[in-house]
């Protein structure tokens, strides 16, 4: 059976909001204090009872796709990742070499590019390397503010346990704590600098952007789909080689 665009998606997006939230849940559960940890746990539960009286059903896949893919910031936001990540479209391609409309450009590209869902079409393997590749973005995107507010979290967690009497911190779990923000500082320094993104002053739209990490490796996926539409699509079409 045919992988729809819909089903693709959908798998990334998963792997995405998996990544987030076991990120969160980790964070929340070593650095509260047991006390706030109890009274959340309770609230929730509450939260939960209610919910399920009046048959409202939420997951947390759910929520994470509403909120974080239902904007997309990587895909429409103005900052430097973004503009990258929208430079490479092969539509961009179509707009800004080949003058057509966005509109032309866009319908243009998603009616080809779609028939790549079938799994017996010589370009299938492009078809999901572009979504693994493209959500690959989004993971770190959104993973690197997150380990950020992460760490912040947890620093003040610890002063606060620490600067509290009634909180009682046992000497082996803040060693622990304080061993796991080293590492999480570590871990988010070495994201950030393996999965950058940089603008050159060239006119070249392949040259456009230096890029790292699934950032890099996006931009080698769109450059093979962009050459595939120039000269199945756009070529054909009368637009003239870069």
């Amino acid at each position: 059976m045919a992988k729809t665009r819909e089903s693709v998606t959908r798998a990334e997006m998963l792997k995405v909001i998996g990544l987030l939230v076991t990120v969160s849940v980790f964070f929340v559960v070593l650095y509260l204090p047991d006390e706030v940890l109890q009274a959340f746990g309770a609230k929730m539960e509450l939260v939960g009872k209610i919910l399920t009286k009046f048959g409202v059903t939420f997951t947390v896949s759910s929520i994470g796709f509403w909120f974080l893919f239902s904007v997309d910031h990587l895909a429409t936001g103005k900052g430097l990742k973004s503009r990258f990540f929208r430079h490479y479209y092969p539509s961009t391609y179509a707009v800004e070499h080949c003058g057509m409309s966005q509109v032309d450009a866009n319908e243009a590209w998603f009616t080809y590019f779609n028939k790549w869902a079938d799994e017996t079409h010589p370009h299938h393997t492009y078809y999901l390397f572009s979504f693994k590749r493209s959500y690959a973005c989004r993971g770190i995107y959104y993973l690197l503010p997150l380990l950020v507010v992460c760490l912040a979290g947890a620093t003040a967690s610890v002063v606060f346990s620490l600067t509290t009497p009634s909180i009682d911190m046992h000497a082996p779990l803040l060693l622990s704590q304080e061993l796991v923000w080293l590492v999480a500082a570590g871990v988010t320094i070495w994201v950030y600098l393996s999965n950058r993104v940089r603008e050159k002053n060239t006119t070249s739209y392949e040259d456009k952007y230096d890029a790292t990490g699934a950032f890099k490796q996006y931009k080698e996926i769109e450059g093979i789909l962009r050459t595939l539409f120039y000269k199945e699509v756009l070529q054909p079409l009368g637009c003239k080689p870069a």
